[in-house]
């Protein structure tokens, strides 16, 4: 079992070594994958993050669920000290949030529920297990509205960034499904939980 600062480390060195190039097909990749499952193609509402330069990037996603006529709610800094998820769209104004990560300027919270959730991670595992950055901002925004119970959890990520086994602790939530560019699997029950 990999611990979450181990799996940080070995994905923030492979990270490192990425081409741009590389980073587009790929990501153009994962999310045709992503695109093309059933509960995507029929969620009212999309809740999807705005990728950093080294995450699968989502904007073809993004064009895809607005092109279906989709909501589509992004994570964003809503308070002093809060995230919560905010509708974006089509053309709509972006601006550095924290962490230098775009967010829409001014959005309107997202009002659920949220059908599809789109998650990035530093690393996951085949059971769902997900590694994030190390502030909890995805586990806050998935155990909270507009999110709910039954709202699907998808993991999107390379396909590098899916260890054996990533460590998980009580309050972490677990993805439905992984997604990557060479793969798009259901996440499996641990025996041991």
């Amino acid at each position: 079992m990999t611990d979450k600062s181990e799996a940080r480390q070995l994905v923030r060195e492979r990270r490192s070594t990425l081409a741009d190039g590389w980073v587009r097909e790929a990501s153009a990749r994962a999310c045709r994958r992503l695109d093309a499952l059933q509960a995507m193609q029929e969620a009212h509402t999309v809740g999807c993050y705005l990728a950093s330069r080294m995450e699968v990037q989502t904007d073809a996603l993004v064009q895809a669920a607005w092109a279906r006529g989709q909501q589509v709610g992004v994570p964003a800094r809503v308070g002093p000290q809060g995230y919560g998820w905010v509708t974006y769209m089509p053309g709509q104004p972006l601006v550095a949030g924290p962490m230098g990560i775009l967010q829409p300027e001014g959005g309107d919270c997202l009002v659920g529920p949220v059908d599809v959730c789109v998650v990035p991670g530093v690393a996951f595992d085949r059971y769902g297990g997900r590694v994030g950055y190390g502030r909890g901002i995805y586990d806050r925004l998935l155990a909270g509205a507009p999110c709910s119970d039954h709202t699907l959890r998808i993991g999107l990520a390379f396909g590098f960034q899916v260890l054996d086994r990533v460590m998980v602790e009580p309050h972490d939530i677990r993805m439905h499904w992984i997604v990557t560019d060479d793969n798009a699997r259901p996440a499996e029950t641990p025996l041991d939980d």
